[in-house]
């Protein structure tokens, strides 16, 4: 059926194949990287609808300044998930002498 045939393809649009142009992965020591997203710094998103507590979690920006440093990497919140949907407070807002 048509439906089928039209689901195929959005499915082979929406594939995205990393391309390592100008060998610029994997990332060198000391690189600066920018994490931006709701998601990055929240465990509870992490940890999603699963029964049970992970022993050691590990958010994504967390893994990142660990690997990259602290100092090598910016965070920002970005746009919200959805409208009304609860936001967990970026740590961008908590600054205090323009320090986190």
């Amino acid at each position: 059926p048509a439906h089928r045939a039209t689901a195929l393809e959005a499915a082979r649009k929406s594939i995205v194949l990393l391309q390592n142009n100008a060998d610029r992965l994997p990332l060198k020591a000391g690189a600066k990287i920018a994490v931006i997203g709701a998601n990055a710094d929240d465990l509870g998103v992490l940890q999603g609808n699963y029964h049970g507590t992970a022993l050691d979690p590990v958010t994504p920006l967390a893994g990142i300044r660990t690997r990259f440093g602290a100092a090598n990497v910016t965070y920002a919140q970005g746009s919200l998930l959805a409208e009304e949907a609860a936001v967990v407070v970026p740590e961008t807002a908590l600054r205090s002498a323009g320090k986190p």
